[in-house]
């Protein structure tokens, strides 16, 4: 891996979060501090995260394009989502969310260097073919 690759997923991980949400909807595991033991819906982003939540209860894994409320530019998550539940839970909903969080500019940058070197190597078949055409025709007359 290069150095460049290393600091792009430096970069990457530095603004993926991960939230776990214990069966009765309080968080024990967030990268701010201030979430913690709160109900997963006092945070500011549950609108998005219900049907997450819902998902994982009925036992679901997946993944969700959010938008983060009140942001000004209306910054867009991906959200990838998990539902386990403990081998020794005598109840069937103590099903415990994980949730992981990035930026998704972040999680589409590997991406879109694939789409230029693809705009870049379209262009060059086309002159190829382009120049093929002209010596096509050159021998014809």
């Amino acid at each position: 891996m290069s150095n460049c690759d290393r600091s792009y997923y430096a970069n990457a991980l530095t603004d993926q979060k991960t939230v776990v949400v214990d069966p009765t909807g309080v968080v024990v595991v967030h990268s701010d501090r201030m979430q913690l033991g709160k109900n997963i819906s006092e945070l500011k982003d549950f609108g998005g995260l219900r049907s997450v939540i819902v998902d994982t209860r009925a036992g679901e894994s997946s993944y969700a394009h959010l938008f983060q409320s009140g942001s000004s530019n209306r910054e867009e998550w991906l959200v990838v989502y998990s539902g386990f539940k403990p081998s020794q839970s005598p109840q069937q909903d103590d099903a415990w969310t994980v949730l992981a969080t990035i930026p998704l500019q972040k999680a589409m940058a590997p991406l879109n260097i694939v789409r230029k070197v693809l705009y870049v190597l379209n262009a060059f078949l086309i002159a190829a073919l382009v120049v093929l055409a002209i010596i096509s025709a050159r021998k014809i007359e």
